[in-house]
């Protein structure tokens, strides 16, 4: 099945309904991301955050879609959806997670959650861009959810720990690559 997304797609600094589709080359896989932003996050740096998360997963041959709404809600239309929640600071510590933890993903449950006060914060004190900062942990949480669990490398996006600052977002490796088009192309046939 080709997919044809339609239905509510960030485009710039808005969230808009724009109904029309969206139609992939068969070639590329397309993985669209529902994002639930529970904090206040300028739209500047959610939209370069967005951008470059966008730019990583395009380097693998894989096009991203930023969508409204929840996953478990959409169409069958041949994508893959999956839901990302961008956490406040109330919601971060209720969620139960260790204090050092930046995002977590559940992969059978296509889910990513994001702790943004905690990435604000070490933006702050490693004199990160919490934009790039963002960006590194959403491109990693959404790279847990196609490669699922186990998935850490020693280095690189998928790396289990970043210290100091942080002055760009690593790619993913050539192998981490292949098997993220591999299976999104596999869901998006079955």
């Amino acid at each position: 099945m080709r997919c044809l997304f339609t239905g509510a797609v960030f485009v710039a600094t808005l969230w808009t309904a724009t109904g029309r589709a969206i139609a992939a080359d068969a070639a590329q896989p397309v993985l669209v991301v529902h994002l639930q932003v529970n904090e206040k996050i300028r739209p500047e740096e959610l939209l370069t955050a967005t951008r470059t998360v966008s730019e990583a997963f395009a380097a693998v041959g894989v096009r991203l879609v930023w969508a409204t709404g929840h996953a478990r809600l959409a169409p069958a239309d041949g994508c893959f959806h999956v839901d990302v929640v961008i956490l406040n600071e109330s919601l971060s510590r209720a969620d139960g997670s260790r204090a050092t933890e930046f995002g977590k993903a559940n992969a059978q449950m296509r889910r990513a959650t994001i702790y943004y006060p905690r990435i604000r914060a070490h933006a702050g004190t490693t004199g990160s861009r919490p934009a790039r900062l963002l960006a590194l942990v959403l491109t990693h949480e959404l790279g847990h959810l196609v490669l699922g669990e186990g998935s850490h490398a020693r280095s690189g996006v998928m790396g289990p720990r970043w210290r100091g600052r942080i002055v760009f977002v690593p790619g993913f490796t050539k192998d981490e690559s292949t098997k993220i088009r591999e299976r999104l192309q596999t869901w998006i046939q079955n």
